[in-house]
């Protein structure tokens, strides 16, 4: 079930943006009820980092560890290179003036660990 609520609510992000997403159209296209995603997720900007984070495949604990800089450069190519994931940055970063919060929390969710992996590869 968060499986399908993740996918819908990614799949709203990525068609109508931040603004355009509400809870109630989350919970509509996943088959759920409101009252099951508020359970799962505390407020909207929540729902969508997580969402966000699940088409990352970097949690791994070695995922981000690039012994060099050919490396990492080979692994943001072939993440850049699937279109879905440049129209889901494109719609993150669009969100800064409308939604900054929701910029600050994806960056202090994933941002920290990938700078991190980024300086220790560089």
């Amino acid at each position: 079930m968060d499986a399908a609520v993740l996918a819908a609510a990614l799949d709203l992000f990525i068609e109508r943006g931040a603004g355009g997403t509400s809870i109630e159209q989350v919970a509509q296209r996943a088959g759920v009820t409101r009252a099951t995603v508020y359970r799962r997720f505390p407020d909207k900007t929540a729902l969508l980092i997580q969402a966000i984070e699940s088409v990352h495949h970097d949690h791994d604990p070695g995922a981000l560890d690039w012994p060099d800089i050919e490396h990492m450069l080979d692994n943001w190519a072939t993440y850049l290179s699937n279109p879905r994931n440049r129209r889901m940055l494109r719609r993150l970063y669009g969100a800064v003036d409308d939604h900054p919060e929701l910029l600050h929390a994806y960056r202090d969710s994933h941002g920290k660990r990938r700078a991190a992996a980024e300086h220790a590869a560089l």
